[in-house]
């Protein structure tokens, strides 16, 4: 499906609910829809919300790329901090994966995830999976779907 055809489908389904204007939120590849969407129908529009939005260029322009980079290091940073690999060790899972039981796995997969987005760590118990909160093949189907010049 072409990007113009969901922005499309926004514009019958505000149509169909007879609403003169929407208020609407995105979040990741959804805010490039939304935000697509605002572009071309800008009075139909009554709020715009953009949660953790994908990137709204495509190509990624260059005069970007500093931030980019700056964020990919603080990213790191915040992913390799001493608190990960002492929470790792409390359970014993700084060994070689073929050395751990299906548990340790999931208890190392846990917190793999939990390092992404808890400032907290010790809170990794109460997060479900996190597998399912994240595909990263996903970025690269919905990238195609990006409107042609951002």
């Amino acid at each position: 499906m072409q990007p113009n055809q969901h922005i499309n489908d926004l514009e019958l389904l505000r149509k169909e609910l007879k609403l003169e204007k929407i208020m609407i939120v995105g979040h990741s590849v959804g805010a490039v829809l939304v935000s697509a969407y605002a572009s071309k129908y800008p009075n139909h529009i009554k709020k715009l919300v953009l949660i953790s939005p994908a990137h709204l260029k495509e190509p990624f322009p260059e005069e970007d790329m500093e931030i980019q980079d700056k964020q990919f290091i603080a990213s790191k940073k915040f992913q390799n901090r001493v608190e990960i690999s002492q929470e790792l060790e409390k359970y014993n899972l700084n060994r070689a994966d073929s050395l751990l039981n299906s548990r340790e796995r999931t208890i190392r997969s846990r917190i793999n995830f939990g390092k992404l987005m808890l400032y907290d760590i010790s809170k990794w118990t109460e997060l479900d999976n996190g597998k399912a909160l994240y595909k990263g093949e996903v970025y690269d189907l919905t990238a195609k779907t990006y409107p042609e010049k951002g």
